[in-house]
């Protein structure tokens, strides 16, 4: 098998849609893979994991992409470990992991429900923070606080706690797609959302605050 990962999933559906005899008695199957896809995918992860660990001075990190179609949504190609044909576990199908910035949709769906509360002049800032260095994070909230110093809604989904407490005025905890509190950053961010939420202990003194140098 050159692409093992890609054939799990083909594996893991035909089981869903037909019982193990029935796929012994021969069937075609058609999927959307992409030999040209695959190559990039498997070639940009090598030299991207290479990058990042001389980066930040790591050894066996891992990786999970998969690549699909924007109009059919058809699955293009996968990588389910940094060993390029790697046949164990595919962490693209089988990892479980917070599921990141994939809930922001969802959460600025909820907000613009509340049409008395936000409106389409509400901006939705959508720029990946916590890719950025320290630096421009703080920068790049600041300029959504100035915003909302001068009376614009301003609504982002943050995975920095620590930027939350600094530059929020209401913030929504969310745990697997679920509310579980809303209110102010000292309420919200209290030791016991965050014991039951993350698993995490409220650090001394609170969350501590950055400042740009002058």
């Amino acid at each position: 098998q050159e692409y093992p990962a890609y054939l799990q999933v083909v594996q893991q559906e035909l089981n869903q849609l037909l019982p193990s005899v029935q796929q012994k008695n021969g069937i075609r199957v058609f999927t959307g893979f992409s030999h040209l896809s695959q190559q990039f995918l498997e070639e940009t992860v090598k030299s991207q994991l290479t990058t990042l660990e001389q980066k930040y001075k790591q050894t066996d990190l891992q990786v999970a992409m998969i690549v699909t179609d924007i109009k059919s949504a058809e699955i293009r190609a996968i990588v389910g470990d940094r060993k390029a044909g790697y046949a164990g576990f595919n962490r693209a199908i089988n990892a479980k992991r917070p599921i990141g910035s994939l809930i922001k949709p969802a959460i600025y769906l909820a907000a613009l429900e509340r049409y008395e509360q936000f409106n389409f002049a509400t901006l939705l800032a959508d720029e990946p923070i916590s890719a950025l260095d320290p630096a421009f994070q703080i920068s790049m909230m600041q300029t959504l606080q100035n915003e909302a110093k001068n009376g614009r809604i301003v609504i982002t989904a943050l995975h920095d706690l620590s930027l939350a407490s600094q530059f929020s005025n209401k913030i929504w905890m969310l745990n697997n797609g679920e509310i579980v509190a809303k209110g102010t950053p000292k309420k919200v961010l209290s030791a016991e959302n965050l014991k039951n939420t993350f698993q995490l202990k409220l650090p001394k003194g609170g969350f501590k605050q950055l400042q740009l140098a002058n």
